[in-house]
């Protein structure tokens, strides 16, 4: 659901309101059901709504309502109170935080399309230290740079794990390749991705 400034507010509030519809179904059945059904159940009506269209609205500011009601599922599949740190019930039940969704959206998107990106050896000759990484693309309208594909994500991810054969990879590889990754981290936020894999 798109609005003028493509700030994703309309589509954040879509789905959170059928996320919250999802929740009373998933806290009616859960006495009925074990974990692992639950987990099941979690995958076929939240984790649907979580997934679509991510790659657009999922970093946005008003992202995080919606992340919210995510955790408010796992505690539900896990029955712990409501104050219960997920980070750990995320990485038990192997569920991708929305944060890291929208991570791995990015990341298998630009991989996918790797032939349409341009590498910085591409535009000069200089034999520089990361001639091969992917070049930013430009844009002169904001909208556009701030909803585009976020390619040094892809860059500092390559660099990170650079004694993997990732070009190698096929997209189903590599789409395995980050979320093992992904769930092994459970980031809660793209700025803690880009921290963790700033270090090196």
């Amino acid at each position: 659901m798109l609005d003028t400034r493509l700030n994703w507010s309309h589509q954040v509030d879509y789905v959170c309101a059928r996320l919250s519809s999802q929740l009373f179904v998933l806290r009616r059945i859960r006495p009925f059901l074990d974990g692992a059904t639950l987990r099941t159940v979690y995958f076929s009506i939240i984790h649907s709504h979580l997934t679509y269209g991510t790659l657009l609205w999922g970093n946005s500011v008003r992202s995080h309502r919606a992340f919210v009601m995510q955790k408010a599922a796992v505690r539900i599949i896990e029955g712990v109170p409501y104050y219960t740190p997920c980070r750990l019930l995320f990485k038990k039940n192997s569920i991708l935080p929305l944060p890291c969704i929208f991570i791995h959206d990015t990341l298998v998107y630009i991989h996918k399309n790797i032939s349409k990106f341009t590498t910085h050896a591409s535009i000069h000759t200089y034999d520089t230290r990361y001639a091969t990484d992917l070049a930013v693309p430009r844009s002169r309208i904001r909208m556009a740079a701030v909803n585009k594909p976020l390619v040094d994500m892809y860059n500092l991810f390559l660099r990170f794990h650079r004694n993997y054969e990732i070009h190698n990879m096929n997209v189903y590889q590599f789409s395995r390749f980050v979320k093992k990754f992904l769930l092994t981290e459970c980031f809660y936020s793209v700025n803690e991705f880009y921290t963790h894999i700033s270090r090196r």
